[in-house]
This record gives structure tokens, sequence and C-alpha cells, in this order.
């Protein structure tokens, strides 16, 4: 349940992003910011791109993949590789990493991490998907208050 609710925060920050009128900007970038086991595979070529094709808050929903692999594995996708040229190369000709789990995680990731960011469902979808539409907004607050030690024992 803990994870649901920072996938559902996620999305929300996307989909607000958006709608506030600020999504990614507009224009060709001329480098790279981020870490990137969670980068889309867009977000690469916009930083070689000749013909002015930005990415958008799709990139976004590429990262809450990743991070959903993340909390299940402990670790991103490619995390093995040393080198982030290597990275940068495995996430752009591999396909999309794939999670374990239940059928509807595996589902989730499979949505968010579709290669093509114009086909990539946007947080407004997502947030319908069955994986985070069931979630309940105080999930985590349970799961921390059952598990974190009493202030005074720290």
């Amino acid at each position: 349940m803990a994870k649901r609710g920072t996938m559902i925060g996620t999305l929300h920050a996307a989909r607000r992003r958006t709608r506030e009128g600020t999504p990614r900007p507009r224009h060709v970038h001329v480098m790279s910011l981020g870490t990137p086991h969670w980068m889309a595979p867009e977000a690469f070529a916009a930083v070689t791109a000749i013909d002015g094709d930005p990415y958008d808050n799709k990139v976004d929903i590429w990262g809450v993949g990743i991070t959903a692999i993340e909390l299940m594995t402990m670790k991103p996708p490619w995390s093995s590789l040393s080198s982030v040229f290597d990275i940068i190369l495995a996430i752009v000709n591999n396909p999309p990493p794939e999670a374990e789990g239940s059928p509807v995680l595996r589902d989730f990731v499979r949505c968010a991490l579709v290669k093509d960011a114009v086909a990539r469902p946007s947080a407004d979808v997502l947030l319908k998907h069955k994986l985070v539409a069931g979630a309940r907004s105080d999930a985590l607050a349970a799961v921390v208050k059952k598990g974190a030690p009493k202030i005074g024992a720290l």
C-alpha cells in the first residue's frame, strides 16, 4: 500500500503540472539533468535533437514506471551497469523493463513504460488504472504508524 501512495502522489503531480499550464519546456534541451536510470528514452533523444522536437510531461510517466520497479526490487533497472553511457544505450536500445509482482502491478508498469511517448498514457489515464484507482489515501499513514518506532525510542 505504501508503494501505491508513492505512485499516486507522483501521478497527481504530473497531472497538476500539466493542468496548471506548466508542462515541460517546449524547447530543445541542450543538456540532460537527472539520474539516467529513471529517464525516458525521449529525454535522451531531446539532448541531440536537431529538429527541435522536445519531450513533455510523459517523461514523468516513464519515471513512475521505473519507480514502481525500484520499489519492488530495491534497485532501478540496469543498476548493474556502471557507465552512464551504457545505461543510456540500454534504455534506448532495449525493450522496456518488466516488473515482478502481481498481474495488476505488471500491467501498470507495462502501461507506464511505453517507449513511444505519444502512445504512453497520461497521468489522468494511469490514475484510473486498477492498481491506483482502489488505493486509499490513508494507506501510507497506516503503514508508517504500524512500523515506525516511537519517537522517544529513537
